[in-house]
């Protein structure tokens, strides 16, 4: 049995998921956070949830065959460390990383709830904001600046849009120029990482060696300015 792990690293601890080419086998949001004496949250350390995981399974370590990761931007300590396990485990069984960053899952996530275009928002320091643009499962006009101006930007000549992510509570307070919608959704879902992996991993698709943590200088950003 070959695993696929997911380490979704947007929440202020990680969330690891481990499953097979069928099912979510393991999930540590449900394992640490209804156990008797979890205190209920999941531990901050990845290798404890991983080792957890392998443990309820009853499995080995070197039977995870993939990792899928959210590479960011958001929390940098926490990308930092599960982008440096990810590497580090990779390296050392030979798999492949499969990366998807926070808009990309986010997209996922809301075209499953929502029609309208959905404005996302990942806080930075101070008042600036990583913005972008979801639509149809797709990511458009991703920006980095400050929120109420690359909000606006991004949701130029729309006439209704939905709001979600992180700065969720800042994005509704700004003054409207459209109807908002508001999703009550801040982060991705380790479900939906692992899904995307999942379909990543199944069609063969071409991993990467190692990876990097999504920033304001990640060309991503500046693409379209």
């Amino acid at each position: 049995m070959k695993l696929l792990l997911a380490i979704e690293t947007s929440w202020n601890r990680p969330w690891v998921l481990l499953g097979d080419g069928a099912d979510r086998l393991f999930d540590s949001e449900r394992l640490f956070d209804s156990h008797p004496g979890s205190a209920g949250t999941r531990p901050p350390e990845l290798s404890t949830q991983v080792s957890g995981g392998i443990e309820a399974l009853g499995a080995e370590v070197r039977d995870i065959g993939a990792i899928a990761v959210n590479v960011g931007p958001g929390r940098l300590t926490s990308i930092r460390a599960g982008i440096a396990f990810s590497n580090a485990l990779a390296f050392s069984l030979s798999i492949p990383i499969h990366p998807f960053n926070y808009f990309q899952i986010m997209a996922s996530q809301l075209d499953r709830i929502t029609d309208l275009p959905a404005l996302v928002g990942v806080p930075a320091a101070g008042d600036l904001a990583y913005v972008g643009l979801v639509r149809g499962g797709k990511v458009e006009s991703p920006r980095f600046g400050p929120l109420s101006v690359v909000a606006e930007e991004v949701r130029a000549g729309l006439k209704e849009v939905a709001v979600a992510g992180g700065s969720r509570p800042r994005l509704l307070s700004l003054p409207r120029s459209a109807t908002v919608v508001d999703t009550r959704i801040e982060s991705p879902d380790g479900g939906v990482l692992f899904e995307m992996g999942l379909a990543a991993w199944e069609r063969a698709a071409t991993g990467k060696d190692r990876v990097a943590p999504l920033t304001e200088e990640s060309e991503i950003f500046h693409e379209s300015t």
